[in-house]
């Protein structure tokens, strides 16, 4: 299926990088595990990894946003207090958080068998329209065949976690895009993926679509949106960066709902180590201009993603009910 820019639609005026995938920060890969299943009753749901070179030896600085905290994320209140983030990011569905949560723990046992605290980060959405959610079919080895999968040139759509979401009205899944923003000082490149599985058909860019009806539980859906940016900047720095992405879900139409859990995850470059370093200022300190271009190139970023995720996503026929695509020619439907 075809994505936003082989309709020849670019969102903002930064390049993508040569992906246009979150990956095109170094060091990022991203494997998943899809579960597609008609007996003994509908599934389809599944594991995504964000997987990051050297994570359990050398964490990352890192910060969180919650814009609504209807979820039941994992990891995200020490990540919150000590800004580091020490393993792979998982995603799946609301109730196998638990799962893939043991899953991560598993394969950092098998690495460092004498290890006593760790913090894995798991977050999610709910599919159960489309997902028999209770089934409880994500086991903690989904993560590990996930782990394994990575790659960076990963699949976007209705795939691993995104298998069995929804978003404005249509089918959606894992979104994923880049922009590299090059001034005279800096060359540096952001990385965007997102979980979509929010908004009502009436909020994609408003206007197109006021004449539509939406369902009124269209809306009560999430969204996770993880940026990666390959600069060395430290969590307060990365804060700044994760309250303004959600800027972008009010862009394409949506007023936020009481029943979504909106959360994004945003993390540099700089390891944790080199910021305990001797070095005087081991980050680097962002002029005004450069954080505006961030905040833009940013929030583009995540627009593109949500379109790409929906784009890639082929209609389906779930649990509860089924689902239409979405076509290029509905973003101008009147």
């Amino acid at each position: 299926m075809k994505r936003l820019r082989e309709y020849a639609i670019n969102i903002g005026s930064f390049p993508p990088g040569s992906l246009n995938k979150l990956s095109d920060v170094p060091g990022f890969r991203v494997g998943h595990f899809t579960l597609d299943e008609t007996e003994p009753s509908r599934v389809l749901t599944g594991v995504t990894v964000i997987d990051i070179e050297d994570i359990i030896e050398k964490p990352l600085y890192a910060a969180s946003y919650t814009m609504n905290g209807f979820g039941k994320p994992l990891g995200l209140s020490q990540l919150e207090e000590l800004g580091v983030i020490e393993t792979p990011v998982a995603l799946t569905n609301t109730l196998s958080v638990g799962a893939v949560h043991e899953g991560i723990v598993r394969s950092v046992v098998k690495i460092r068998p004498d290890i006593t605290t760790l913090n894995p980060v798991v977050l999610e959405c709910n599919d159960s329209r489309l997902n028999n959610i209770s089934a409880l079919a994500i086991k903690p080895h989904h993560f590990l065949t996930a782990l394994e999968n990575t790659s960076s040139d990963f699949q976007l759509g209705s795939v691993g976690a995104g298998a069995g979401m929804i978003s404005f009205g249509f089918k959606s899944g894992i979104g994923s895009s880049s922009r590299v923003v090059n001034t005279d000082d800096l060359n540096f490149t952001i990385g965007v993926l997102v979980l979509s599985n929010y908004g009502r058909k009436d909020d994609l860019f408003r206007s197109p679509f006021t004449a539509l009806p939406g369902l009124p539980e269209d809306g009560e859906g999430s969204i996770v949106i993880l940026v990666a940016i390959d600069l060395p900047l430290v969590p307060f720095q990365l804060k700044r960066i994760a309250r303004h992405v959600v800027l972008a879900l009010g862009e394409m139409g949506t007023a936020g709902y009481h029943g979504s859990g909106d959360f994004v995850l945003v993390t540099s470059t700089l390891r944790a180590d080199q910021g305990r370093s001797t070095v005087k200022k081991p980050f680097l300190e962002l002029p005004a201009p450069i954080f505006n271009m961030i905040y833009r190139a940013t929030n583009d970023a995540v627009i593109e993603s949500v379109l790409d995720s929906m784009l890639c996503s082929p209609a389906t026929k779930g649990y509860r009910m089924s689902v239409e695509a979405l076509k290029i020619e509905d973003l101008w439907h009147k």
